[in-house]
């Protein structure tokens, strides 16, 4: 397993990806899933409609304190 791309660094405010540098690079492999849990505050991560600008990404089960996700690269 992988974290999903960071944004910054956590609790820090040194940018380390942005989104048009990840289209089209992310995920990094085939069959690739993201599994989102909803009640945690992640501000150093990419929110999900963030990452579906540049993944194409299918939901494939929701649980109540989350989303598990189908990706792969646009």
């Amino acid at each position: 397993s992988k974290t999903s791309p960071l944004r910054t660094m956590y609790n820090s405010p040194e940018i380390v990806n942005d989104l048009p540098s990840l289209k089209g690079s992310w995920p990094k492999e085939s069959n690739s899933c993201l599994v989102w849990f909803e009640k945690i505050n992640r501000p150093y991560l990419f929110t999900v409609d963030e990452l579906q600008t540049i993944a194409n990404m299918q939901p494939v089960i929701r649980l109540e304190d989350g989303t598990v996700y189908s990706i792969e690269r646009k």
